[in-house]
């Protein structure tokens, strides 16, 4: 189902006012953030909310100054990041035609996410897992989508 820009701050409602519990690179330029009470789930530690920025250029600021990004060397991503558990997330903006979200945390803190020039509509520039069994998708064509997490995605084939 799509979602609304304007109903972002709706999902990301619960989560104003917190500290990433865990704030960590992934994969090449993924970024992943969790949130909320931990519990076990097949013997590995997860978390309520678990944001994970995929495939985006983004860019970690304080007070208006980049420190980080995509396109950074890991061990300055790994030192960036792993600073946001310090922060509390204070708004979170998106700018569907920019095809962009800003998430705000505290201190001056931003971590400014946009989807690439050539991104396609089924890349995912973020996914938002929830403690419901839902996911809100930022896909690379600017819109947004609310998913159950628990059931695979339809597969679309070329027309």
């Amino acid at each position: 189902m799509k979602a609304s820009p304007s109903d972002i701050g709706k999902f990301f409602g619960p989560l104003i006012g917190q500290h990433p519990k865990r704030a960590r690179p992934g994969h090449g330029s993924f970024l992943m953030l969790d949130v909320g009470r931990p519990f076990k789930q097949n013997r590995r530690l997860q978390y309520e909310w678990h944001l994970w920025i995929r495939d985006a250029d983004w860019q970690l600021t304080w007070t208006g100054q980049p420190i980080a990004s995509s396109e950074s060397k890991r061990q300055v991503i790994q030192a960036a990041v792993g600073r946001l558990g310090a922060k509390a997330l204070e708004k979170v903006a998106r700018d569907q035609a920019a095809r962009e979200t800003r998430f705000i945390f505290s201190n001056g803190t931003q971590l400014t996410c946009k989807a690439y020039s050539d991104s396609r509509e089924d890349e995912h520039c973020w996914l938002l897992y929830m403690p419901d069994a839902h996911v809100l998708i930022a896909d690379g064509s600017g819109e947004l989508y609310y998913l159950r997490s628990d059931v695979p995605e339809p597969v679309h084939s070329p027309a």
